[in-house]
């Protein structure tokens, strides 16, 4: 394995298994000791542009806060902000290095299948112990995975597009006993995000997914899949009403019924709610309780919000984590805990960078007149999942701005680097075929 794909594939451990400062620390640092000056300075340059609204975003957040310091609360916030630039333009950097696509599908293989034997070797030392409640067994062994679902993701896809499966080796019998193995414990984490995060991937690496169009033929079997999905729910929750209520199926089928009470809070419900309706719907409770914040704000704080360090009353005390808090400063809720830092000007600057990234207007990069631009096409398309899905994360688990998982930002920063190097005949293809056709 060559430096750049070893670097890669430690990149990807690191960002799951350290603690995500040291892991900022390690990226930063492996950035100036193994990487050539030349590509840190063209990574810079040709994504400062892309970057610039999240560089805003950090500078709005510093000046509103400014005179509000909150000690480590400003400091913690302006970190969360600042990983977003080092693992992207991280990402970007090895593009430039990492000159075959199935080296680089190959790095992710190995490290999606490291973290599911990690994961079930939890499930085994724990003596396969399903008894317990669903919260409880994600809680001890683990509730989710990033690289697992991508890498799932990615092996439907190719056994599912033939055009898609041309851009790397024949799939081996080795190659399904480890997806099958990744499979596994990607189910065993009972995460409804992953499920649906794997499904985007795979609509858009189908091209079964116009976002520009929705009412698109193309979109007619994403549509009938939704369709499918609810008649499936339905008849899991038949099932599950005659099984015992706490059973996984039972536990399961009620956390996807109780999906909008846990995003959304009304002040009625407020009025009538007990701890325990509190303790059940928490991401709902806390996004209320921020949305009052950021409507009892002035018109200035409303407009650039409270700054970095702005902490939310939850209006009574409450345990998180073994310590009591009265004040929270993380949201579930990306999209209000922006409002509440940084205000309208701030939740735009976070927008526009995502639907920029993957869905501005740029020239798909060719690898020649003859061979077609299907790395291009494959990666912007891959872009593109990766932007819905931080949009859709930023609603229940905080977005760009989660303290714990940041690989899909380098991913992001390794496909915009595809955009950045367009002298893509270092991507040894095995097939040559023009995919142009298939736009986003």
């Amino acid at each position: 394995m060559k430096k750049y794909q070893l670097l890669l594939l430690i990149l990807f451990i690191i960002t799951i298994v350290l603690p995500i400062e040291v892991a900022t620390v390690l990226t930063f640092f492996s950035l100036i000791l193994f990487v050539n000056k030349v590509y840190r300075i063209r990574a810079w340059k040709g994504s400062k542009g892309i970057v610039l609204p999240i560089v805003l975003l950090l500078l709005l957040g510093c000046i509103s806060g400014f005179n509000s310091i909150n000690g480590k609360d400003y400091l913690r916030d302006i970190f969360l902000v600042v990983k977003i630039l080092i693992f992207f333009i991280s990402g970007v950097v090895l593009c430039s290095r990492i000159n075959n696509i199935s080296d680089f599908y190959k790095c992710l293989r190995t490290a999606a299948v490291i973290m599911a034997l990690i994961h079930l070797g939890k499930i085994a030392a724990n003596g396969f112990n399903f008894s317990l409640s669903i919260n409880q067994f994600r809680e001890d062994l683990g509730r989710g995975s990033t690289i697992e679902f991508i890498y799932v993701a990615l092996f439907i896809s190719r056994i599912t597009s033939r055009q898609f499966n041309r851009l790397f080796l024949k799939i081996t019998n080795i190659d399904r006993i480890l997806f099958l193995l990744v499979f596994i414990s990607f189910c065993l984490y009972f995460s409804r995000t992953m499920f649906i995060n794997a499904f985007l991937i795979v609509s858009f690496l189908k091209f079964k997914l116009n976002i520009r169009n929705v009412f698109s033929k193309r979109n007619r079997s994403i549509i009938a899949l939704v369709f499918l999905g609810f008649i499936t729910f339905f008849s899991l929750r038949t099932i599950a009403s005659y099984e015992a209520q706490n059973s996984f199926l039972s536990q399961f089928v009620s956390k996807l019924d109780n999906i909008t009470n846990e995003l959304v809070w009304t002040s009625k419900e407020n009025t009538d709610a007990t701890l325990a309706d509190i303790n059940t719907n928490w991401r709902g409770y806390e996004a209320f309780r921020g949305m009052q914040k950021y409507l009892d704000g002035s018109n200035i704080q409303k407009v650039i919000g409270f700054g970095w360090g702005s902490l939310v009353d939850l209006g009574m005390q409450q345990e998180l984590d073994g310590k009591y808090y009265e004040e929270i400063p993380v949201l579930h809720n990306g999209y209000v805990m922006l409002l509440v830092k940084t205000g309208v000007v701030g939740l735009l600057l976070y927008l526009i960078f995502l639907f920029r990234l993957g869905f501005g207007k740029f020239d798909t990069p060719t690898i020649s007149n003859k061979w077609g631009n299907n790395v291009g096409v494959y990666v912007s398309r891959l872009l593109s999942s990766f932007c819905i899905i931080e949009l859709v994360s930023t609603l229940t688990v905080t977005g760009l701005l989660n303290k714990n998982d940041f690989l899909i930002v380098v991913l992001m920063g390794w496909c915009w680097g595809v955009r950045l190097f367009p002298n893509i005949g270092r991507f040894k293809l095995l097939i040559i075929e023009d995919v142009s056709k298939n736009y986003i």
